[in-house]
């Protein structure tokens, strides 16, 4: 039964290998033809010998082992999206368990997967299905079947047949089901489907918000509203206006709906230029899913080109904003907190001026969008220095760096300022305050470059370990590889513990700081404020040593605690924060560490020299150029222009094309501190203007119309060409790009395709809400690049569209995967598949084998133990030690008496043999003894001498024979020649 339910076999990865095996004779070959062993030793040798050689080349060949098993694995996939009611989600569950529980054979196993947006494995494989309510998070605003599949081909097991049960509606916004079912059947798996029924009932959806991409001011258009009814049922649709200046609703309009697609025109007209949101919302009673009843649209009026003027108060801002507007640019003021933070109204602006605009004082979401802007939709970007600009404000590692024509990292100069960092981690008491140490951490060790230095410490908490106490989770030292740094604090800010006392951790900091060289030195303490204060000797040394500290308080204890830390930044001159959201934390770090930046700030008086010709400095009068007072040390990148430089030579003007739009950086300032010199310069006016003019996005619009719209998921571009006569432009091969929604800001490129005379469209996939952005370029008949910029709103997912099961969709999957649609009743636990066959590499295990045989083969080769030997080991051993003790006191007794009686036999042979003595008295005290004469000791038989005779007899002819077999063993032995 084993064997029938089991197949193993034996195959090779490179059997090419296996040819080597021809080479076996000849290892035995070479083993018969050793003379020192005995018989049994030499073929145990050549039996060890043969089975390495077999090991080692079967290892070469990649030997492998493979199982084929009758065993059913069974992976459910259960729908988690919004689609389907929570009650049908667990009667999913419940019947799963049931059909489990009632398979045919309790050798099958099965796991379970939730999908959704996307797909998590809620149970592995396993012969037992031990589980309660599904506790995997999938997201449900998406349905993404398709993952679902290829995920439980990866976890399937190896040696198993497998099945795969879908167990959904068969509504899909993402991926392909089909695909990936065919995909599984090729792999030898099947797929069935088990449909999931929705319950009808009254549903109102918005389909569509339609507004022209780009509108007229004054002239109405009209915003299209499709409203989907399963029913008659009145309703009442609200429209709301957005823009930079807040959110208004219009009039609401009371409709009447009819069972299926309802359209409502909204005429509207616009006021002024700038970028307008359009959101309705459709209220009724005759509704199931409420998410659907919303969509949006968005419009943009144009008239002459404006300019985002971006600065923190005036003082620092300069004077760029009134020359501009002297000279006729409309710009349009905004604090950092006020610049837009997606695309939809970044794209309103043809450029974008941020003046000693600090990196913190932006959030993560404006950086993107802002460099997302000038790369795919040709936004212009100006950075005017400052102290707070560029590598001195943090922007080193940023996304608005990668638009800039300077990188922050300046370590290719010769002569670098150099600061020091040294962040002082007491986090354990705030909420997830470890993890935010790790995050702030990270955030200052971004801001900093090569020729910085930075240490992290802490009071570390090291549970059964003498190791706890004030330590170094890194100690002090350039930031050159930032990926063992990171990996330093990422490890290390897990294991911070509550300190004490902040007088050990404020030492190590002043003792460090101390022994560095560097133009500026800081130290960040953060805590809740509760270790014992620190001793005013260490703040007293840290002033002379002009190292600031600054504090950061968050969860304190009550006020002495602000007031311990407050008291530590005044004392040394640093700053003081108190933080109520601990999402402002990293952006806190990252303006410290921007701090310790202010060495590369050169401020000293210096004449900027013409470096690069350049279309920003032609026909100024540069030996009039005044002198500036300071700047931000950068490094031009690699295709960037650098029309000016420093006395040496570090850009002072550079600019470049990045994606669709122009960069300029001056990093200089424009206010009296650095370029006191330059406000009365003639040509200062006209330098900003056309360094603005320059970046700003190209006005060469289009009047062809653009058209924009999402259809079952799918976004839709499409653009009709007609010129001012009437006629269809045809050729033109247009191109767009199209960016989504942020964070991600996904990029897709389309190439549009003519479909009719003067009529161009292209399709891109709509994945999630929000805005996306359509750049489209193309060249008229006269060489030039025109530009349109149109954009689409997606309101809500499409999950929400779908108020019944899709039962082709099933239909298809369980065909394309092999499989059936299976109803109540049918069990998925049906042994008509094949395995596949569950692979074991077994090489290392024989390559180890023949590693191990080896010293065996030496041992049999090399030594010879006897019976002695073998004796003598034995009675060592504490077993049987005594026994064969015993055993050689047997052995040397009987030997004893063999010996004694040998020798009795001997002497009364002697006795038979001896000869009687005659004496013969010769006189007074003297007597001859006489024996027998020689004549008849001759004559007396001699038995036991004619005994030893014969012995050395066979003797001399036992040495004759082992000579002659040593002189045949020779090369060249024989019989000798006489």
């Amino acid at each position: 039964m084993v064997l029938a339910a089991l197949s193993t076999s034996l195959r090779f990865s490179f059997p090419w290998f296996l040819l080597l095996l021809f080479l076996l004779p000849a290892v035995i070959w070479t083993g018969s033809k050793i003379r020192t062993l005995s018989r049994s030793r030499k073929w145990s040798v050549i039996s060890i010998r043969s089975l390495i050689f077999l090991f080692i080349i079967s290892a070469l060949a990649g030997a492998e082992v493979v199982k084929r098993s009758d065993r059913l694995a069974v992976f459910f996939l259960l729908d988690g999206s919004d689609s389907v009611p929570e009650r049908a989600r667990e009667s999913q569950v419940e019947w799963v368990k049931s059909v489990f529980k009632e398979r045919a054979s309790s050798r099958d196993e099965a796991g379970i997967i939730v999908f959704g947006e996307d797909s998590s494995i809620e149970l592995g494989v396993a012969p037992k299905m031990n589980f309660g309510a599904i506790r995997s998070f999938v997201g449900g605003e998406n349905t993404n079947a398709a993952q679902a599949i290829r995920l439980a081909m990866a976890a399937f097991p190896q040696g198993y047949m497998r099945r795969v049960v879908l167990v959904s509606d068969g509504n899909e916004t993402i991926g392909s089901a089909v695909e990936e079912a065919k995909a599984a059947r090729a792999a030898g798996a099947v797929v069935d489907v088990v449909p999931v029924y929705l319950e009808e009932g009254p549903e109102v959806m918005v389909r569509e918000v339609y507004a022209p991409g780009a509108a007229s001011i004054g002239e109405p258009f009209q915003l299209r509203v499709t409203v989907r009814s399963s029913r008659d049922c009145e309703a009442t649709i609200r429209v709301f206006q957005r823009t930079s200046t807040g959110r208004r609703m219009l009039s609401p309009r009371r409709v009447t709906l009819q069972k299926g697609d309802n359209v409502f025109l909204l005429t509207q007209e616009l006021k002024g230029t700038g970028f307008y949101e359009y959101e309705v919302i459709v209220e009724t009673d005759s509704d199931k899913v409420k998410a659907n009843n919303q969509g949006r649209a968005f419009t943009v009026a144009r008239g002459e080109p404006q300019v985002l003027y971006v600065e923190v108060d005036e003082s620092r801002g300069g004077r760029v904003d009134k020359v501009l507007t002297r000279e006729g640019v409309k710009l349009v003021r905004a604090a950092p907190a006020e610049v837009p933070s997606d695309l939809a109204h970044l794209q309103a602006f043809d450029a974008i001026i941020l003046s000693d605009v600090a990196a913190n004082e932006l959030d993560a979401s404006q950086h993107a969008a802002i460099e997302v802007a000038v790369r795919d939709l040709g936004v212009g970007l100006v950075a005017v220095g400052g102290p707070n600009s560029f590598g001195a404000g943090g922007y080193l590692g940023s996304p608005i760096e990668k638009a800039l024509p300077v990188d922050m990292d300046i370590q290719r100069r010769k002569t670098l300022p150099k600061g020091a960092l040294v962040l002082i981690m007491h986090t354990c008491e705030i909420p997830s305050g470890n993890a935010w140490a790790r995050e702030i951490g990270l955030a200052a060790l971004n801001v900093l470059s090569a020729q910085d230095l930075m240490g992290m410490s802490g009071y570390m908490y090291n549970p059964g370990s003498l190791k706890s106490g004030d330590q170094w989770i890194f100690e002090i030292q350039p930031v050159r590889d930032k990926v063992e740094m990171r990996k330093a604090i990422i490890e290390g800010s897990a294991a911070i513990g509550d300190m004490p006392d902040v007088t050990p951790t404020l030492g190590m900091a002043y003792t460090a700081l101390a022994k560095v060289d560097a133009a500026v030195k800081r130290v960040v303490i953060i805590s809740d404020g509760d270790p014992a204060a620190p001793d005013p000797r260490i703040l007293e040394k840290m002033n002379e040593a002009k190292i600031s500290v600054s504090a950061v308080c968050i969860a304190p204890h009550g006020m002495s605690d602000q007031k311990m830390l407050r008291s530590i930044a005044e004392k040394t001159g640093g700053n003081y924060y108190f933080v109520n959201n601990a999402n402002n934390l990293p952006l806190i770090y990252a303006k410290e560490a921007s701090v310790v930046k202010r060495g590369v700030i050169q401020e000293r008086v210096f004449k900027p020299a013409p470096n690069h010709g350049s279309e920003l400095i032609a026909d100024l009068d540069l030996d009039s150029m005044p002198s500036l007072r300071g700047y931000v040390i950068t490094t031009a990148k690699e295709n960037a222009t650098v029309p000016l430089v420093s006395d040496e030579k570090d850009p002072i003007l550079a600019h470049w094309r990045y994606g669709l739009g122009k960069s300029v950086a001056f990093t200089s300032d424009a206010t009296g501190r650095w370029a006191a010199d330059w406000l009365g310069w003639e040509d200062f006016g006209l330098f900003w203007t056309r360094a603005v003019r320059y970046v700003m996005r190209d006005s060469s619009r289009a009047d062809f119309s653009v058209e924009s719209f999402i259809k079952d998921g799918v976004g839709h571009v499409r653009v009709d060409a007609v010129d001012e006569q009437g006629k269809f432009v045809n050729y033109l091969k247009p191109k767009a790009v199209v960016t989504g929604p942020g964070p991600e800001y996904k990029r897709t490129s389309l190439q549009l395709s003519q479909t009719r005379p003067g009529v161009y469209e292209a399709a891109f996939p709509v994945e999630s809400t929000g805005a996306y952005m359509i750049n489209l370029a193309y060249q008229n008949q006269e060489g030039n690049v025109s530009t349109l910029t149109t954009g689409l709103a997606a309101g809500y997912s499409r999950e929400y569209e779908y108020v019944s099961t899709n039962g082709a969709n099933l239909e298809k999957i369980a065909a394309a995967g092999g499989g059936r649609v299976l109803e109540k009743g049918d069990s998925p636990f049906v042994h008509d598949l094949i395995a596949t066959p569950g692979v074991t590499p077994i090489w290392q295990y024989l390559a180890s084998l023949a590693v191990l045989m080896l010293p065996v083969e030496i041992f049999l080769r090399r030594v010879r133990i006897g019976p002695g030997e073998i004796l003598a080991s034995l009675e060592r051993a504490p077993v049987v030690g005594g026994l064969a003790r015993g055993w050689r006191k047997e052995r040397a007794d009987r030997a004893t008496g063999t010996y004694e009686a040998a020798g009795d036999a001997s002497r009364e042979f002697g006795k038979e043999r001896e000869t009687p003595m005659v004496q013969k008295t010769i006189g007074p005290g003297a007597v001859e003894t006489k024996g027998p004469s020689d004549k008849e000791q001759a004559e007396r038989p001699s038995g036991p001498a004619l005994g030893k005779t014969e012995y050395t007899s066979k003797l001399l002819e036992a040495k004759k024979r082992a000579a002659d077999r040593e002189k045949r063993s020779k090369p060249g032995g024989g019989k000798k020649e006489e």
